[in-house]
């Protein structure tokens, strides 16, 4: 059974998580918006907005597995399960990635914004990346290792800020680079 911590000390972590994450994506938006143009930064958002819509569907709720479960497991258990899941979530990923790729001119003819076939394609890596990290919370929360959460979630952000703003501030501000 896992050790109890303070509530109290485990919900300011989260808190804590929930806003670095937040200030990071409203950094991420002011910059974004200042480089791009109006019709740039529509794509940009409008293939935020289908996958932030998707991942619900492709992760078919496994996330949420972490947090029912583990806390009623022993550690080998919980590991055996950990493993499970974060195979189902890649081997999902890797089915949102191919969607994301093959379905992205479909995708962009219902929003009727051609550029979003480029910027779906080259955005149809994240989800094999992103998908078995969806579980973390659950993990972390679980295990009361919430301050590890805050670290991941802040440094997770700042590492999506870098990968996204870096490549528009100095190469080149558009969500089709290469074409």
């Amino acid at each position: 059974m896992i050790q109890q911590k303070s509530n109290t000390i485990q919900a300011f972590w989260v808190a804590l998580s929930s806003l670095s994450s937040m200030m990071l994506a409203l950094v991420s938006a002011a910059i974004l918006s200042r480089y791009f143009d109006k019709q740039e930064y529509g794509t940009y958002r409008q293939i935020i907005y289908v996958y932030t819509s998707l991942v619900l569907i492709f992760s078919a709720g496994l996330p949420n597995i972490f947090s029912y479960f583990l806390p009623k497991q022993d550690k080998n258990q919980g590991k055996d399960l950990v493993n499970k899941v974060t195979y189902l979530l890649l081997g999902l990923g890797l089915a949102f990635s191919t969607f994301l790729w093959l379905g992205a001119p479909l995708v962009s003819a219902f929003f009727g914004n051609e550029q979003m076939v480029s910027g779906l394609r080259k955005f149809a890596v994240v989800p094999i990346l992103l998908l078995p990290t969806l579980g973390l919370d659950g993990i972390f929360a679980s295990y009361q290792k919430t301050h590890l959460l805050a670290i991941y979630n802040t440094l997770n952000r700042l590492l999506m800020l870098v990968c996204i703003v870096v490549p528009v501030i100095w190469i080149e501000n558009s969500t089709d680079m290469g074409h």
